[in-house]
């Protein structure tokens, strides 16, 4: 059934052979290897059953999203939500036993993070993430849990006054709050991040922050009129989901004076977080309410579509794979038309600042 050879190494060589099927590892510890050959040898008899085992007396949850981590995680890397997620599972379920784990669980669960503040769709998304290492334990692993044990739990969240679905925003910034952004970064001494140039670019691209600071250089090719934005965001493959994003006339100005004699490295070399964070600190100084960073992509997009592009077209710029979602800005609204306007704003700005001579240093 199970053999075990010393290597050279010193190590511990583990090989199991059941009805053709055959599995093997190396371990530091000899009891490492035989307990993984134990566990081995009963999954690879049910395979040919088809029938499930009980988990091992002692195995608890966080065991289980260990092992979830190594063998998918090691695959294909989780983003940082899903990961932030599973890390949070091991600190407050993970001394659960697997063979304990039921409905009850999970409420209890839920009930703890709506007492921490948590939204519904937040705990929406902490429960798809927990069914999806239960259903891999169930049928890949073979282990007898069941996964369906979040269904009813989520499903409960309404009745909770929970709301499950995200409020989608609209918000786009006005010509006037463009205004008083550049105002205040044009007065700024010695500034850390010439937020004017990255306000501009995100105003003209529709590019998320995060995508704007990872922009490489290198990967704007001015001649063709295209630039390659990596890892976009996905609901399940950001790794990996680059595309090619037009060059508008523009666009070339801004991305010329973010360049300047550089021809490596970051087009914006920011921290994300940081231009973010001041952001939001400026809106709060100028009292400009309810404005993101994020929102800045909201006002891009709805200028795009103000140049009459279609969704198709669009789609190119914001990275959308599902056309539903862009369709809330194809109803030109009034803010739709302040397009030269916030150009001008920004463009004044950056003109004005180059002329002062202030100070940006590079973060």
């Amino acid at each position: 059934m199970a053999t075990f050879t010393k290597l050279p190494s010193g190590k511990i060589r583990a090989q199991v052979r059941i009805g053709g099927f055959y599995r093997a590892q190396t371990f530091d510890l000899e009891k490492n290897a035989r307990k993984w050959s134990k566990e081995i040898e009963q999954q690879l008899k049910l395979s040919s059953t088809g029938e499930y085992i009980d988990p091992p007396k002692d195995a608890n949850l966080e065991d289980l999203i260990v092992r979830y981590e190594e063998d998918v995680g090691g695959v294909k890397p989780f983003g940082k939500n899903k990961a932030a997620v599973l890390k949070s599972f091991k600190r407050k379920l993970g001394h659960v036993k697997l063979r304990s784990m039921s409905e009850a669980i999970v409420r209890d669960f839920v009930d703890r993070r709506v007492k921490e503040g948590a939204g519904g769709v937040t705990i929406s998304i902490d429960l798809a993430y927990l069914r999806t290492v239960l259903g891999w334990a169930r049928y890949v692993r073979k282990l007898n849990v069941n996964p369906d044990i979040t269904v009813d739990v989520k499903r409960s969240l309404k009745q909770r006054g929970l709301r499950v679905r995200s409020t989608e925003r609209t918000r786009v910034a006005s010509p006037e709050e463009i205004e008083k952004l550049a105002g205040h970064y044009r007065k700024m001494q010695r500034a850390q991040i010439d937020m004017i140039a990255v306000m501009e670019f995100a105003t003209l691209t529709s590019l998320r922050q995060e995508e704007i600071c990872a922009l490489s250089i290198e990967d704007v090719d001015l001649e063709r009129r295209v630039m390659v934005v990596r890892d976009r965001k996905h609901p399940t493959d950001k790794k990996g989901n680059h595309s090619v994003v037009p060059i508008l006339d523009d666009f070339v100005e801004p991305i010329l004076k973010a360049m300047g004699s550089r021809r490596r490295g970051q087009l914006f070399p920011y921290n994300h977080r940081s231009v973010s964070a001041s952001f939001t600190r400026a809106c709060q100084a100028l009292g400009i309410e309810d404005l993101r960073f994020h929102d800045l992509r909201h006002t891009a997009t709805t200028d795009l579509f103000a140049r009459e592009l279609d969704i198709e077209s669009v789609a190119l710029f914001t990275g959308h794979k599902d056309w539903k979602t862009l369709r809330r800005y194809t109803h030109i609204n009034p803010e739709s038309v302040h397009l030269q306007e916030r150009r001008k704003a920004l463009r004044r700005a950056s003109e004005d600042r180059s002329q002062s001579g202030s100070d940006v240093t590079t973060v």
